[in-house]
């Protein structure tokens, strides 16, 4: 039974069956709030087929407008129903085929974050001069894990992997342009060969991605940085056509689409109001592309800069900026406002063997820098 003052569905539903049949009043709102223009069509209802006018919606009211509009139904044709134009998907989930068959909630999987070395912040002084680093272990953990597979109208394809922190929702992302593959010398090349990165799905180079940066590296020092409330995203580079990065690297409304269907396929995980950015190395270049785009669409609240080959700031106009330099990749002196960490603020390292084993370039700019200064710029920004 059904009067003035109810809510819900079944007083929208008879709204819309008074709409359909004949009236000298205005065509009701359908809210579902049994408000006085309800009212008022469900008395004229009433008088208009002997019944009380009460404007209460009983067993017999009910029962004769459901009569009334049978007998319209088979007196009227049936008007076919308007398709609705369905904007292609960008975005499907191909954790399954990557990784093989896991028990998935809201299509992540739980992924175990092994133990990692990170900076002390506390004690962290910016400048060359300042006093070695101290470290800690961060414990064990475990995150959430999706990979998709992401494709512009153009049929330009690649990769996305997204880590996301175990229990609570994200309000912003971390998106990681890496450092180029293409550019690399002759040893890398035959290893990214034998990877098959031709092909933006390959499995073995998604494997070597989410093992090299994602789980051991960049993704799991944003998981471990506690000040902001931070998901991950990787963009997996390919040697297929459209440029390493695709479409990402130019198409910032492209870009919002993936986030959007990604934020769909795993239930509203994580929100993307705000992005943050990180590069390594010789990414810096397309990372300073991709945020001179997305910025025009997106907050992008900070952007990070690890030992940029050569001596670049990161892009981004509005938020903040945080260079870290080692001092074996560009010469001369830091740029004004830049993290210079030289070799001899490392002396506590708890891997400093490696300084004596593979040499001071290879010891800072690709173990250093890469495995501890993004969560530093995290906690220090």
């Amino acid at each position: 039974m059904l009067k003035l003052g109810a809510r819900g569905e079944p007083v929208r539903l008879l709204q819309n069956q008074l709409n359909m049949l004949p009236t000298r009043l205005v065509k009701l709102v359908v809210d579902g709030i049994f408000g006085t223009r309800t009212h008022g069509r469900v008395l004229e209802f009433q008088g208009n087929n002997q019944l009380e006018k009460d404007g209460v919606v009983g067993p017999l009211t009910v029962q004769l407008i459901e009569n009334l509009l049978k007998n319209l139904n088979n007196i009227l044709p049936v008007p076919p129903p308007v398709p609705v134009p369905k904007k292609p998907s960008a975005v499907r989930l191909v954790t399954d085929e990557i990784l093989g068959s896991f028990p998935s909630a809201n299509g992540l999987i739980t992924q175990v974050i092994p133990p990692i070395a990170v900076i002390q912040t506390a004690t962290y002084k910016q400048g060359a001069g300042g006093p070695p680093l101290d470290f800690q272990i961060m414990p064990l953990t475990t995150g959430r894990l999706a990979i998709f597979a992401a494709r512009n109208k153009d049929g330009i394809e690649r990769a996305v992997i997204l880590l996301l922190p175990a229990q609570v929702k994200p309000d912003r992302l971390l998106i990681c342009i890496s450092h180029g593959f293409g550019g690399q010398g002759p040893k890398t090349r035959a290893r990214l060969a034998a990877l098959n990165w031709t092909n933006p799905l390959s499995k073995p180079l998604i494997d070597y991605v989410l093992l090299n940066h994602v789980v051991n590296r960049w993704g799991a020092q944003t998981l471990a940085a506690q000040k902001r409330n931070l998901g991950y995203m990787q963009i997996v580079r390919s040697g297929a056509a459209g440029g390493e990065l695709g479409p990402f690297a130019r198409d910032a409304a492209f870009l919002r689409q993936v986030l959007t269907e990604m934020s769909d396929l795993t239930n509203g995980a994580f929100s993307f109001d705000t992005l943050e950015t990180m590069t390594f190395s010789s990414g810096v270049s397309d990372h300073n592309l991709f945020v001179s785009h997305a910025e025009k669409q997106f907050d992008i609240a900070a952007s990070y800069a690890i030992d940029p080959v050569p001596q670049t700031r990161p892009a981004n106009s509005k938020g903040k900026k945080r260079l870290f330099r080692s001092g074996v990749t560009s010469q001369g002196p830091p740029l004004p406002g830049s993290d210079f960490l030289p070799v001899g603020r490392w002396r506590n390292e708890w891997a400093n063997f490696r300084l004596k084993t593979d040499g001071e370039y290879d010891y800072m700019h690709n173990w250093t820098m890469p495995f501890y200064c993004l969560y530093l710029g995290i906690q220090t920004s």
